[in-house]
């Protein structure tokens, strides 16, 4: 029984810290607008407090990130030139000696505290966002489906083989990267084979 209650009181108490937690950083970490400038010739204002990858997707600048920002693939790594802050622990093993000389860093990593200007390649800010609607679902295995979407107002969409698409889904946060099966000159509609992983 004194186990018991000493661990109730632990659990307690760490919720108590937790929550305390929580309303510090409701209160402290309000950042306000930050500007964010892109290459010298784009600036847009955005609210601090979030990371920079989902600052710049909600402005529909759109870094690639195989991990959804989930800072495993350093895939979404950009230049920031100014604000930037000190380089996090979590970004560390996916930053190479090169990249931290050339201020590289993890945009899903960084938080928008206060202005920034950043350097991305100009090939990536032509990234568009394609509305789709999903038309076949089809069982490859029994753990692989063979998804189909069309794109929706008559769009046309140019890839190479290889290449990755993200996907968002409405009304969520979560987003996700994946291999485009289809073929380039099926450029109205994209063919994905999605694996079950547990």
């Amino acid at each position: 029984m004194h186990y018991l209650i000493s661990i109730l009181v632990s659990c307690a108490i760490l919720v108590i810290y937790a929550l305390i937690l929580i309303i510090i950083d409701q209160f402290i970490g309000q950042y306000g607008d930050c500007k964010i400038t892109i290459n010298k010739d784009k600036e847009f204002i955005v609210t601090g407090g979030n990371n920079l990858l989902t600052s710049l997707t909600d402005k529909k600048v759109f870094l690639p990130s195989a991990c959804g920002g989930k800072g495993t693939c350093g895939f979404c790594k950009c230049i920031i030139k100014s604000g930037g802050g000190e380089v996090l622990p979590t970004e560390k093993s996916l930053l190479t000696k090169e990249d931290l000389a050339q201020n590289k860093r993890l945009s899903c990593q960084v938080k928008v505290k206060n202005d920034l200007a950043l350097e991305i390649p100009a090939d990536l800010l032509e990234a568009q966002e394609y509305p789709v609607k999903v038309t076949n679902i089809e069982n490859l295995t029994y753990d692989i489906k063979l998804i189909e979407f069309n794109l929706l107002e008559k769009q046309k969409i140019n890839f190479k083989p290889g290449q990755y698409i993200q996907f968002k889904i409405p009304g969520t946060d979560e987003f996700r990267a994946y291999s485009i099966a289809s073929t380039p000159k099926e450029n109205n509609f994209i063919q994905l084979m999605v694996r079950l992983v547990k």
